[in-house]
């Protein structure tokens, strides 16, 4: 039990560590939008990330972050989001 709770606190710094730079750096780009992806997953994301995006917009932009390698580079590219916004195109 003890091992679990050093771990659960070290976790939740992480994310806590995660979240919070996460936060200034979306701040400094001007967006509100932003998720840090391990391993194909989101780690922590804004809030908005979370309550604006559909869980299926979630998992596209997931999935074609890590379908190119070289996205490992911060890179602005525009997205077309067919359940928040249907009818841009």
């Amino acid at each position: 039990m003890r091992v679990f709770l050093h771990f659960y606190k070290q976790m939740n710094l992480f994310n806590h560590l995660f979240q919070s730079h996460l936060d200034s750096f979306v701040e400094a780009v001007d967006s509100t939008y932003g998720c840090v992806l391990l391993r194909g997953r989101a780690c922590c994301a804004t809030k908005n990330w979370w309550t604006l995006l559909h869980p299926d917009e979630q998992a596209l932009l997931a999935a074609f972050a890590c379908a190119d390698p070289a996205f490992a580079a911060l890179k602005d590219t525009p997205v077309f989001l067919p359940i928040k916004s249907p009818t841009v195109g």
